[in-house]
């Protein structure tokens, strides 16, 4: 972006936010709407059941425990080796649908009926973390229209907001593989790998040059496998492990900030303390995943995030926050005990 013309880096910088809210709008309509209401949720890794949102009698047919191991003509092998393979394709509410499951040692088969939206589904929906991606949105729109100065660092923020919310609602409802949301979990997450690395490179300050080299094949190399992803050229799981890889080496930058760089020491062990202790869960959840361990209620380590982006925020404007700066601290401190709590429960 650095050898982009001026106009168009600045046609890119506004139009960015706005290209973002849109993808995030229709992927919340894509969740809520797109995504088939099958009145069960079912772990998208292992193929367990893990909830029946249904009245007992009437989802007597399927119990959770139950593995799923064909849904209609889609067999589940099939299902977790291409992220464009839909269950219940041209569906509709009320249509009987063939579904095999191991309960035990046996295999049963199950005409379950579609029972379209429920109360207790659609409350489940309501009541997971898609919505933390508006927050990153606005933390990258606050970055965007407030803080200075609008140099590299600027730039890396907001991409690190934008990319981040998109990843965080595709992957809300992703298991469904409506509108490409499986395979834009996982292109997000590619790109957002040299964008966390470079980022915390040059924040607070510069750990030092980074060879155009480098920093070339960091971006093509993430831009590659996102493309890759997306032809599905890459194994449907392995973008955990560069989630993984992401997040720490965010925080073992910031480690090297810290030693480094004794003059910034304060600001750092805020940044420090907060970054750890909030990607803290979603380390965990992204080895629940490799573990095919996740359900919707563990999704809520999730909510541990946005502490990242307002500790950017709080660190730029700490100066002009007076006698607000106790009160930070002591919440910052309030939210700290809560995400070990909420790990240690994980």
């Amino acid at each position: 972006m650095e050898n982009l013309p001026v106009r168009l880096r600045r046609l890119v910088v506004v139009s960015a936010p706005w290209l973002v809210l849109v993808i995030l709008l229709a992927l919340t309509y894509a969740r809520f709407v797109a995504a088939p209401y099958a009145g069960f949720y079912f772990n998208p890794n292992s193929g367990e059941i893990t909830g029946i949102y249904l009245e007992q009698g009437a989802g007597a047919g399927l119990q959770k425990g139950d593995q799923l191991l064909q849904v209609g003509p889609v067999t589940w092998e099939s299902y977790t080796s291409h992220l464009r393979q839909r269950f219940y394709e041209g569906v509709q509410p009320g249509d009987v649908v063939p579904i095999v499951v191991q309960r035990g040692e046996g295999r049963l088969e199950v005409d379950w009926v579609i029972p379209g939206p429920q109360p207790t589904e659609i409350l489940t929906r309501l009541g997971t973390v898609w919505w933390l991606a508006y927050i990153f949105w606005g933390c990258g729109m606050v970055t965007q229209l407030f803080l200075h100065p609008r140099d590299l660092r600027w730039r890396l923020l907001i991409a690190f907001n934008f990319l981040t919310s998109i990843w965080l609602l595709a992957g809300t409802f992703s298991l469904w593989h409506v509108w490409e949301s499986a395979i834009l979990l996982r292109a997000a997450i590619w790109l957002c790998m040299p964008v966390y690395f470079h980022l915390h490179w040059v924040f607070p300050r510069p750990l030092g040059r980074l060879p155009k080299g480098l920093l070339w094949a960091l971006y093509l190399g993430g831009a590659g496998l996102a493309v890759l992803q997306w032809f599905e050229l890459l194994p449907p799981p392995v973008y955990f492990l560069g989630f993984l890889l992401a997040l720490l080496a965010s925080v073992a930058l910031l480690a090297a900030h810290y030693w480094k760089q004794p003059q910034e020491r304060q600001g750092l062990r805020l940044l420090l303390a907060g970054v750890g202790l909030s990607i803290l869960p979603s380390i965990v959840l992204a080895l629940a995943n490799l573990a095919g361990k996740v359900g919707p209620v563990e999704q809520l380590a999730l909510l541990s995030l946005p502490v990242i982006p307002m500790i950017y925020l709080y660190i730029a404007y700490r100066l002009e926050l007076g006698g607000l700066e106790l009160r930070a601290n002591r919440a910052i401190s309030l939210f700290t005990y809560a995400i070990l709590l909420l790990s240690a429960s994980i």
